[in-house]
């Protein structure tokens, strides 16, 4: 992908700085859209709907989520149906509307070895200090960025890949998104899963209807608009732009610029907006638990239970009120693993009353109102 960023067609993506802007906004609204259907439509607490809907890399998004204690298995869910679902459908549907994007390609170049290995190199040397700096998706921006500099600077004569490395890429993607599905895929959470199925849908038409619309306006084609707007993954929409010659360097930039911002910003938004709504609702949500647990208890101990079995469902509603003040709620289950409850003390019971409800107390072993 870095070999496609030459001086010529950078000239011409600099004519076009607002489109990739209005990329990073329109993946925003699409995310701040997707939190609200997946937390009322797919049934998801805030933080894992916000992490749902963040239009970037799959897996960086579910490490995120996973560093913030939100639910990161159904964020892999909905992530991986969002990208089988654009890798299945869009590469036919821009394939259908054709275009022609001659002035986004760089002029044709042979594969000279020479330029090659030197490159190959610095692309490792490069990836090792993405890797080092924990910077995300090393593998990919590392070497893209690295290459795209010596390309510009034109410190090496210009090369090509051979076309079997390219297809070998391509197999190795293919391998390693399949591998992410598992025979259960399918029947966990379907109410979830038809959810993710409906607004990928959506945000596809959407995103078509967007391209459509701007292609006229800016003068590009509407093909290679779609693939730089489309929510999928980098590595899938730029190998198809380049499978079907679309414009590679522009769908590659606007892909590339949105996944940076989704990167910095999706932490930033979950902090500053998004965790104080999720801490709101799970203390709601813990108090009506407590007060279910304290009413188990009262209908167990006028039932004529031992008090002894009643303390245990006492300890449990005293300490589920412990969950209301966590930092960092993970799921409304007191069995959830990102959840901790402290020890609560054990409810003491109060001594025997005497007097007329003594005789009541004794038969319930519980000491009379």
């Amino acid at each position: 992908l870095g070999l496609y960023f030459s001086a010529e067609v950078m000239q011409s993506l600099g004519q076009h700085w607002g489109l990739i802007l209005a990329g990073i906004l329109y993946a925003q609204v699409l995310a701040v859209i997707g939190c609200w259907f997946y937390h009322r439509v797919g049934g998801l607490d805030v933080g894992t709907a916000w992490f749902s809907s963040a239009i970037g890399t799959a897996s960086e998004i579910v490490n995120m989520a996973h560093r913030h204690g939100t639910r990161a298995d159904h964020v892999a869910t909905v992530h991986s149906v969002r990208v089988l679902l654009v890798v299945a459908l869009v590469p036919f549907g821009v394939q259908w509307l054709g275009g022609d994007a001659s002035h986004l390609r760089g002029a044709a170049r042979d594969v000279h070895w020479g330029s090659l290995l030197p490159l190959m190199a610095g692309s490792l040397v490069s990836v090792w200090f993405f890797l080092r700096v924990r910077l995300p998706n090393a593998w990919l921006l590392g070497a893209l960025l690295f290459v795209a500099a010596v390309n510009l600077l034109q410190l090496l004569p210009h090369t090509d890949l051979p076309r079997w490395v390219s297809w070998a890429g391509q197999l190795c993607i293919g391998w390693s998104f399949g591998d992410r599905y598992r025979p259960d895929f399918l029947r966990c959470a379907p109410r979830l899963l038809s959810a993710a199925c409906v607004f990928t849908l959506v945000s596809i038409a959407l995103t078509v209807g967007l391209g459509m619309v701007l292609s006229p306006l800016v003068g590009l084609p509407a093909p290679s608009l779609i693939l730089g707007l489309m929510p999928g993954g980098i590595a899938e929409m730029t190998l198809t732009a380049r499978a079907l010659d679309l414009g590679v360097a522009m769908v590659t930039a606007m892909q590339v610029a949105r996944m940076l911002s989704v990167v910095f910003s999706t932490p930033a938004i979950y902090r500053r907006f998004i965790q104080g709504i999720g801490l709101q609702a799970h203390k709601k949500v813990t108090r009506r638990f407590e007060d279910a647990l304290v009413c188990m208890a009262l209908a167990g101990v006028f039932a004529g239970h031992h008090a002894e079995g009643c303390e245990d469902l006492f300890s449990l509603s005293r300490g589920t009120a412990r969950l209301a003040e966590l930092p960092h709620p993970g799921s409304l289950s007191p069995a959830s693993p990102h959840v901790r409850c402290a020890p609560s003390r054990r409810w003491r019971r109060p001594p025997a009353p005497t007097g007329p409800t003594a005789m009541v107390s004794r038969r319930c072993r519980v000491p009379a109102c």
